[in-house]
């Protein structure tokens, strides 16, 4: 039988299901079973971040820093969007350019009748 490819869970990821799993109130083997991992996989979790129970859990979820409320992840959001845009204006940019250097190399050497490219065949 083949096993199932759990996907890599970052650290936040595994403090966000820790925390789910403090708050179900579910047994570790059906909370786990219900998320597509091993029980054994949860209680290597808790051992690795030193959880026993939420109150242990929250000073360690505020050190990575998870946002936790909709308005931070909004505002998140909207800031990587600008940026998104931002850098799509500066490659849209950088395209024109490289074509601007290449039609200025193709017009010296059309005019001036000397090779300026590096040739491809060349040692």
């Amino acid at each position: 039988m083949k096993k199932k490819a759990v996907p890599p869970y970052t650290d936040i990821d595994r403090l966000s299901l820790l925390k789910r799993y403090f708050e179900s109130g579910q047994t570790k083997a059906s909370y786990s079973r219900s998320h597509g991992f091993t029980a054994s996989t949860l209680n290597q979790w808790l051992d690795r971040y030193g959880v026993s129970d939420l109150s242990t859990l929250s000073p360690i979820i505020n050190t990575f820093n998870m946002p936790g409320k909709e308005e931070e992840l909004q505002e998140a959001l909207r800031l990587l969007r600008q940026e998104n845009k931002r850098l799509e204006k500066e490659l849209c940019q950088s395209k024109f350019r490289n074509e601007a250097l290449d039609l200025l190399v193709d017009l010296a050497e059309s005019t001036y009748k000397i090779p300026i490219r590096k040739k491809s065949d060349a040692k």
